[in-house]
């Protein structure tokens, strides 16, 4: 019986070696794994990271932001009464109208196609600014007066602000970049002038000024914008 008892401890111990052992291996492969992971992402990031800096220095050099078609069509209506949206893309279907003062008391925003056909009409507004209550139609382009008692700026719908709402899945990817990527403030305004949110692009590059060792070339940019 003592011997049968020293057997199967030799069996148990020698089970527990052999476990220990495979334990030690599995993980010593699965940190190289995992430091192969480590590496392979590192790698990507500094391509990637790589590509962005190559990429935002073209667009520097250049001195013209990349603007879709539809927004080279847009142009800044004669009437400095409008303040935004104006002549750009906006990413919100409910984008807040503002507006200067306007003489002659409570208004009213008119936002139509450019058919003229009405979509989205406020009610009377004292003061400067007035969101939609329901979303406006994506990939659309559109535009806006302001009626007051004394008549409708600008008083024909050919001069009229425009603007466009993206689509959603391009707004989804640039709410995502500027979500991941909010500090970097080129990289962003370059994305949003690609996707026509002009007004957008140039809140970041005036951010971009702030600290940015190429201010002339970033002066370029916001003044690709502004023609």
């Amino acid at each position: 019986m003592k011997r049968k008892s020293g057997v199967r401890g030799f069996s148990i111990a020698a089970f527990a070696i052999a476990l220990a052992a495979f334990l030690i291996a599995a993980g010593g492969i699965w940190y190289s794994l995992h430091q192969a992971a480590l590496a392979d992402r590192a790698s990507l990031h500094d391509r990637e990271s790589a590509k962005e800096v190559e990429y935002t220095g073209e667009i520097l050099e250049s001195g013209r932001m990349p603007l879709p078609e539809f927004v080279k069509d847009f142009s800044r209506p004669p009437d400095d009464e409008f303040v935004s949206p104006v002549a750009t893309a906006v990413l919100d279907g409910r984008p807040t109208f503002r507006w200067k003062p306007v003489d002659g008391g409570s208004q009213r925003i008119r936002v139509s196609r450019l058919d003229s056909s009405l979509v989205a009409e406020s009610g009377e507004v004292s003061g400067k600014e007035w969101t939609p209550e329901t979303d406006l139609a994506p990939g659309i382009t559109y535009q806006w007066q302001i009626v007051t008692p004394r008549g409708t700026i600008p008083q024909t719908s050919a001069n009229a602000p425009r603007f466009r709402v993206v689509d959603a899945a391009t707004s989804a990817r640039l709410r995502d970049l500027a979500e991941k990527r909010g500090g970097v403030h080129l990289l962003l305004a370059i994305e949003y002038g690609k996707a026509g949110l002009v007004e957008d692009a140039k809140r970041e590059l005036n951010e971009e000024l702030k600290t940015t060792r190429h201010a002339e070339a970033i002066e370029r940019l916001l003044g690709s914008l502004n023609r």
